[in-house]
């Protein structure tokens, strides 16, 4: 890993960079840059947060990062480096891929040190993503009857799972909102114009998300999402009603769904439908990177993430280049054999 030109720096700067580029390298290696992808950063993260706070300091300063957490144990230091601390790495370490970008040594828009989500949480959430375990409970237990069937039950989770759509997204998806883009089949997360006297039906994802097209799972093909597209009269889950003060259409889904897994002894309050946006999250950010491997900003523009890139919709996806993008993010998302979304539906 070759390092800018920084002279111009103050020393107490370049000793900073330097430092940073030091332990980066005693982490993952003295590698070419160009082979970095977020599993580097995730290391660096998990390695330099088990480090003393005062690592730079005294007797401690020439020790390299496993000595270094060897002495913390050791010593039974408790005041380890801060979140704050490495954030600042990043940012050197931005610098230092900014460089490399001018240079064109690195892909445009490929930098694995930025816009990081610190702790592998979605900003300001506190959710987790769900545990293989839970995720047994939840397939290998009915969902009870009621006005929302096991077969809605599943598709929907399918669709959070596969896809990280938030779950009013999915719930206020349209026949019309399945749409084909040069042969590749994608839910269109778009404004909703209300029809004649029905006030409600009026939405703008902008408010919460922004709107973005995202690429249908084969997982969810394979399970008849297509075929149910095609057989809907306009919502696709029309055992779903508006209520609640907002008149959102997951108020009674999201009710019974909490229910559920409380029943099911999942009773944390970190796990819930918002947690398949974790597990899509830390799935995605954990797939290598290099030449072939996935962005930084497809996955925010994937999520939607509100400090990743917004899209334009549609449009931007109709030269190929983008979608083709979004749909190796989309189908990078595995789960264990055991998750199917027909059993989840109750069909298998």
């Amino acid at each position: 890993m070759a390092s800018p030109e920084i002279k111009t720096k103050p020393n107490s700067e370049l000793a900073m960079m330097t430092n940073v580029y030091r332990r980066c390298i005693e982490i993952n290696g003295d590698e070419p840059i160009r082979t970095y992808s977020s599993k580097h950063a995730d290391k660096y993260i998990e390695m330099m947060t088990q480090i003393p706070g005062t690592y730079g300091k005294g007797k401690t300063k020439e020790l390299t990062v496993d000595e270094l957490i060897k002495y913390a144990k050791r010593n039974r230091i408790k005041a380890l480096l801060k979140t704050k601390t490495i954030k600042n790495h990043f940012s050197k370490m931005s610098i230092l891929w900014t460089f490399h970008e001018k240079k064109e040594l690195v892909n445009r828009g490929s930098n694995v040190f930025k816009d990081w989500s610190f702790g592998r949480k979605l900003k300001g959430d506190g959710y987790k993503a769900w545990p293989e375990d839970d995720l047994r409970k939840l397939i290998d237990t009915p969902w009870p009857p009621g006005q929302i069937s096991q077969r809605t039950f599943g598709m929907i989770v399918g669709i959070g799972s596969y896809t990280g759509m938030r779950l009013e997204e999915i719930c206020r998806l349209r026949k019309l909102d399945v749409i084909n883009i040069k042969g590749v089949w994608c839910f269109n997360i778009c404004e909703h114009l209300p029809r004649r006297n029905r006030p409600a039906e009026a939405w703008n994802p902008k408010t919460e998300a922004g709107e973005r097209v995202v690429p249908i799972h084969r997982k969810l093909i394979e399970a008849g999402i297509l075929e149910w597209a095609k057989s809907a009269n306009y919502y696709l889950f029309n055992e779903l009603a508006f209520s609640g003060r907002d008149k959102k259409r997951s108020v009674g889904f999201g009710g019974k769904f909490s229910t559920f897994k409380n029943r099911l002894d999942i009773k944390s309050s970190t796990i819930v439908f918002h947690s398949f946006r974790h597990n899509v999250s830390t799935k995605l950010r954990n797939t290598p990177g290099g030449d072939t491997g996935i962005r930084e900003l497809w996955i925010d523009d994937f999520l939607s993430h509100e400090y990743g890139h917004h899209s334009e919709g549609v449009k931007r996806y109709l030269d190929g280049i983008d979608l083709e993008n979004i749909v190796q993010v989309a189908e990078s998302m595995q789960y264990p054999d055991f998750w199917d979304i027909r059993t989840l539906m109750g069909e298998v």
